[in-house]
């Protein structure tokens, strides 16, 4: 039941980036759902061949259909020409969908999507924009949660801080 539901919500995201002329790959060879992933809400891969084949995180189908959909579009940007990195076409792309359908798809999952998710494992660090108050989850003191002082926000250009909930103490 789990799969052909994810199926219909890749046929729904596929007719969603259609709509908006983004040239989504017709090459998609397996969706499939990952059961041990963690930190991570999607992945897509590109093999040999040219196709390819995205995962879903389990946890992310607990979440709501919304949640859902903004996750498999994120992972089908990434089959679109020169989107398989985070780089400007991914990002005019990913603009073209937020504007379009109210979505929130950046570069790493936004913290709006994983509230969604039931009984979703709480990330041990939380970024903060100290001007704007955007916030990021990070699972690994890596990037930003290692060296705030080295980063801004990419919102606002603000300054940023790092909660550590392992240990409730503030850096940056």
């Amino acid at each position: 039941m789990e799969y052909l539901l994810l199926l219909q919500l890749v046929r729904l995201a596929t007719e969603q980036m259609k709509a908006l002329d983004i040239p989504v790959s017709d090459r998609i060879a397996e969706v499939t759902i990952n059961r041990r992933a963690v930190r991570r809400l999607g992945c897509c891969h590109k093999n040999r061949d040219g196709n390819f084949w995205i995962e879903v995180s389990q946890r992310v189908l607990g979440g709501d259909r919304y949640a859902v959909l903004e996750v498999l579009c994120h992972e089908l940007l990434h089959t679109c020409p020169g989107c398989l990195n985070h780089g400007a076409q991914f990002t005019r792309y990913a603009q073209k969908l937020n504007q379009a359908y109210g979505y929130h798809i950046s570069r790493t999952a936004d913290t709006t999507v994983l509230e969604s998710i039931p009984d979703a494992k709480p990330a041990r660090y939380l970024v903060r924009c100290k001007a704007c108050g955007k916030e990021w989850q990070r699972y690994r003191r890596t990037g930003p949660a290692a060296y705030p002082e080295h980063y801004r926000c990419p919102c606002c250009r603000g300054n940023l801080e790092v909660i550590d909930r392992g240990k409730g103490e503030e850096h940056g």
